[in-house]
């Protein structure tokens, strides 16, 4: 990529990427025109594009991994457990890691300095902030020391979760902009069976943090 040139599509793939399925095979290009209810419909551009560990499907009634190639809780709500996608890179080429969700939460979460509150979608309901750790490069855990039951739909709707985390790229290695990973979507092709909760709040309600 040093010379600005692209490698081919199947290095630049995670190993297994998300695959969605289209109603019809459209082609590049072209102008997307969208209605905004008013002021407050901040979100509005970004409920179609953005990408995040997990993300609502085009539909708005499922959590579906993106980042992430899947996501689980135990029993009680108490332990989450996000599987990032291997191979999964940052634009630049540098893989994209549970060191870099890790680095986030050491460095920027839990940096009074930056926040002097913590993202509330990690402090459980006892005020308490949720411990996370990560196993290996592709597992990232995060526990609570009470019952989370809307860790995925926290995670989804809050565009300050998703943006932080994106953002790592440029707090941890000094960019002087954002750089997103690389989105992991194979369009047009057969869906894959993701894991998914029924949406609990309308889709035009997504809110800030």
């Amino acid at each position: 990529m040093a010379n600005g040139e692209l490698p081919p599509v199947e290095e630049r793939l995670p190993a297994n990427p998300l695959v969605m399925s289209t109603m019809e095979i459209g082609t590049y290009g072209g102008t997307i025109r969208r209605g905004f209810t008013g002021p407050s419909d901040y979100n509005n551009n970004t409920r179609v594009v953005y990408d995040a560990l997990l993300r609502w499907n085009a539909a708005g009634d499922q959590v579906v991994p993106d980042y992430a190639e899947s996501y689980s809780s135990n029993e009680d709500f108490t332990v989450w457990t996000v599987t990032l996608r291997e191979g999964h890179k940052w634009s630049d080429g540098v893989p994209f890691t549970s060191a870099d969700i890790m680095f986030w939460y050491e460095s920027v979460a839990l940096n009074t300095d930056l926040n002097p509150n913590p993202p509330s979608w990690i402090v459980s309901s006892t005020g308490n902030v949720a411990v996370v750790t990560a196993p290996d490069a592709q597992t990232v855990v995060f526990t609570y020391d009470a019952p989370n039951t809307a860790f995925a739909l926290e995670l989804a709707n809050k565009e300050t979760a998703q943006t932080a985390i994106s953002n790592v790229r440029r707090w941890r290695h000094g960019y002087p902009r954002r750089r997103l990973p690389i989105r992991s979507t194979a369009w047009n092709a057969t869906p894959i069976t993701s894991p998914s909760i029924q949406q609990a709040t309308s889709f035009l309600t997504l809110m800030k943090l």
